[in-house]
């Protein structure tokens, strides 16, 4: 029975822990088993279980193929030649940062819009210099995508625990009606409308923060001795 195919597992699974706890003592049987689980519990690992979410969910969408385009201008080259049948759309250019003080940001941002990490560091009101592009690992636990490939759409790979630390923010530029992004890969770009991306991400738990990301020059101070004209 299933019972007893189940325990035959388990019962050889802890005793091949055992066997190893004898040969190597400090194995870190924690940190292996919180790989396997991630491994086995990432809900859209690919473009496949991404488009098969969106059919599911009745989401319009428009996808296309194409070699890897790991950059914003890379992406926008392809589409400058053919345009794609939707009208009224943003490309969006997406980064996953890491804050050294702690957490993360996931930015998607209208491909206009600046975004180094000085102005960044204003944006999130950060000290200098801990607003850093996040590693490659903490991408692969995280949202499970490598760089070129990020995706507002891969913050439903999130754990509970990591949507506690990772901050989302759409960009208050992007207006139109539609959005380019990757579905988890850079070998394909899909067309979604905002407002479902939006809604997709609110029903998964993320919370999707507006925010301004033009930095407001700040007034320039008085020199001493200058006098105000009346």
């Amino acid at each position: 029975s299933i019972y007893y195919i189940s325990l035959l597992f388990f019962t050889l699974n802890n005793q091949i822990k055992i066997n190893f706890l004898y040969l190597y003592p400090n194995f870190p049987f924690k940190t292996f088993n919180n790989i396997l689980h991630m491994v086995d519990t990432v809900k859209y690992p690919d473009r496949a279980a991404m488009v098969a979410l969106l059919d599911q969910e009745k989401i319009d969408y428009k996808i296309y193929d194409h070699e890897a385009l790991d950059t914003m201008q890379a992406g926008l080259e392809p589409f400058s030649k053919n345009k794609p049948e939707i009208e009224n759309y943003t490309f969006a250019k997406n980064l996953f940062l890491k804050n050294k003080a702690g957490g993360f940001y996931l930015c998607t941002l209208h491909n206009d819009t600046p975004s180094d990490f000085k102005t960044l560091t204003k944006i999130f009101k950060a000290k200098s210099g801990n607003i850093r592009q996040a590693e490659e690992d903490k991408l692969d636990a995280y949202l499970h995508v490598k760089h070129g490939s990020v995706t507002p759409l891969a913050l439903l790979n999130l754990t509970e625990e990591q949507k506690k630390e990772v901050a989302f923010h759409l960009d208050k530029a992007i207006s139109t009606e539609y959005i380019s992004v990757h579905p988890m890969k850079s070998t394909s770009t899909v067309f979604l409308k905002t407002k479902d991306i939006i809604a997709l991400l609110e029903k998964n738990g993320i919370k999707v923060n507006v925010t301004d990301f033009t930095v407001k020059e700040e007034p320039k101070k008085e020199e001493k001795g200058e006098k105000k004209e009346k």
